[in-house]
């Protein structure tokens, strides 16, 4: 109620007034009332009510803005209801979209329930389109769709997820640490960022920032060759790193990230033993570095973390119980893995690398550097028993991995773990439950078709893996290209530069 003189709440004396007023408060109350006493000075009469009836104004909706994030050159679809999913109406009225409008840096199409919005060709920034939203009883409001168009996509990242360090002697070593990655999208407007966290006090790399607290920054620039240096004396059974990899627009600021974790194993050798030029020997518990002779050796490492080289010769080298490194040296070998984390090392010749047990829980890593390999159209042949085709994990969750860095000149995985150039360098076939890659070092299959099991350029063959009870075409879905089991493979199976 509101007097001449000012408004009143509940009790208002009648001294002064002249005209009384009701103002409605703008709730959704459709009725009121008051009560007065007339009094003509000498006595009060009764109480009167006044029955007031509020006729009711529809209230218009109110939109509220949303925001959709959408990749450059593609089209985003947007349903009504995720429109009007923050939208209300004070009377709970159903709202509906009844036009689509002025979109800004792209545009709109209907379909069935929703609206279609493409970004204006090679457009990377802020976008916008309006809509008009109607309670169907006259209320009507606009909303706003603010777009990010060409926010950052998360890069892919293969890393070798279980590294195994074993120094000669207590003077430290170090350990190639490969990070393969590259941004999704390549046209200049994102750049790459990578961090590993948790690295422990004494470990450094060569290259990178030390952000301390146990955080290293990198850029793309710092990975070829990456090195983990360890100091003197350094052991740890698991220590896990966190690599992450992070993508930012550089229009928006906009950022996606990707992380993995490495398990690293470090020890070093205490004892150094050289056998015979053709001599047998069994090792120890003790850590030991055992040197082969030029003839055919027979050695069984025993139960610490060891490395073995065979030397010259046909030689059967055997792994024990812990994490050894077995390298073959020329001639045609035998390395059989142990029941820990192992790296096999064939050299030059034909060799059998044979993982560990069936349902082991660690990772073993087939390697194979440049010399290894035979002369063009005459390749050598190394075959591998027991490779676990799961895909490689940390320590303690199994999966092996065929490491092709050092073999492969001049070869690049694409963003996303797509093929890049690699079948150029790789062409699979499977004969008898058996899985065949053949390898040209330098990329000579280039004109091939690249068809899972189809001809190939043999006289550009340097090298031939056979997988031995594995079919990778089976494996992966019915795969029919070369390309696509290369991209099942880079799911940390395959390490490429």
């Amino acid at each position: 109620m509101r007097p001449s003189s000012g408004p009143c709440q509940s009790r208002c004396p009648l001294a002064n007034y002249l005209l009384f007023s009701y103002t409605h408060n703008g709730s959704e109350t459709t009725s009121d009332s008051f009560t007065y006493r007339a009094s003509d000075g000498q006595a009060n009469g009764n109480i009167a009510t006044v029955s007031i009836t509020i006729t009711p104004v529809n209230d218009a909706p109110v939109a509220v803005a949303d925001h959709v994030t959408v990749a450059a050159d593609t089209t985003v679809s947007i349903t009504f209801a995720t429109l009007l999913a923050n939208d209300t109406d004070a009377e709970g009225d159903s709202l509906t979209i009844t036009s689509v409008h002025s979109p800004l840096n792209g545009s709109l199409a209907l379909q069935a329930g929703g609206v279609l919005f493409t970004p204006a060709a090679g457009y990377e920034g802020p976008a916008s389109f309006l809509y008009d939203v109607s309670d169907g009883r006259g209320g009507t409001s606009i909303g706003t769709v603010n777009l990010s168009v060409g926010a950052a996509s998360a890069s892919s990242v293969v890393v070798l997820k279980s590294l195994l360090a074993i120094a000669h002697g207590t003077g430290g070593t170090s350990v190639r640490f490969p990070i393969t990655t590259k941004l999704v999208d390549a046209d200049g407007s994102e750049t790459l960022s990578i961090r590993i966290a948790g690295v422990p006090n004494g470990p450094s790399f060569n290259a990178g920032t030390n952000l301390g607290g146990g955080v290293w920054r990198f850029t793309e620039a710092d990975l070829p060759n990456l090195t983990l240096n360890l100091p003197g004396s350094y052991t740890t059974n698991a220590t896990h790193l966190t690599v992450q990899v992070t993508a930012t627009e550089l229009s928006g600021g906009f950022t996606a990230a990707t992380s993995t974790v490495v398990t690293l194993k470090a020890s070093y050798t205490t004892v150094d033993v050289t056998t015979t030029e053709s001599g047998s020997y069994s090792g120890s518990s003790a850590n030991e570095y055992i040197t082969g002779g030029n003839g055919a050796n027979i050695i069984n490492a025993g139960n610490g973390n060891n490395v073995v080289h065979g030397g010259a010769g046909d030689d059967i080298l055997s792994a024990g119980t812990g994490s050894d490194t077995l390298m073959g040296g020329s001639g045609n070998d035998t390395l059989n893995a142990g029941s820990g984390t192992d790296l096999l090392a064939g050299g030059s010749g034909d060799d059998l690398l044979i993982g560990g047990d069936a349902g082991e829980n660690f990772v073993d890593v087939f390697a194979w550097s440049l010399g290894d390999q035979g002369a063009a159209g005459t390749p050598a042949l190394d075959r591998i028993q027991n490779f676990a085709t799961a895909a490689a994990g940390a320590n303690g969750t199994g999966g092996d991995v065929l490491d092709l860095r050092d073999l492969l000149q001049g070869e690049s995985a694409g963003p996303g773990n797509a093929a890049g150039n690699l079948a150029d360098y790789l062409h699979f076939a499977v004969t008898g439950g058996h899985t065949v890659v053949h390898v040209s070092h330098t990329g000579g299959f280039g004109a091939d078709s690249h068809a899972v099991g189809a001809g190939y350029s043999a006289a550009a063959e340097t090298q031939r893996i056979i997988l031995e009870g594995v079919d990778l075409q089976t494996l992966y879905s019915g795969a029919t290209t070369d390309q696509q089991i290369i991209t099942q493979l880079l799911n940390n199976k395959l390490m490429v530069d």
